[in-house]
């Protein structure tokens, strides 16, 4: 909630393949960008950029996106 209003987040278009680690992806880079003193909006949103790229991989460690996956898919896609 913020200012009493529910907020949400879209997903971003991709292909599933093995949703296994996407859990674990998203935990891991919400608290990431929260130690790094981001917004929680920011965070989960980054958070939520990362679990969709996990998503797209066989594994839950060969799905965990890089770094620079994960910059430029947070570059390429704009979320509410």
């Amino acid at each position: 909630m913020e200012n009493n209003k529910v907020v949400t987040f879209s997903s971003i278009p991709v292909e599933v393949i093995d949703t296994i680690g996407a859990g674990d992806t998203f935990n891991g880079i919400l608290s990431t960008y929260l130690s790094r003193q981001c917004s929680l909006r920011e965070a989960v949103k980054c958070a939520s950029i990362g679990a969709s790229l996990s998503i797209t991989k066989l594994g839950a460690q060969t799905g965990m996106p890089t770094t620079k996956e994960l910059e430029q898919a947070i570059k390429k896609y704009t979320m509410n």
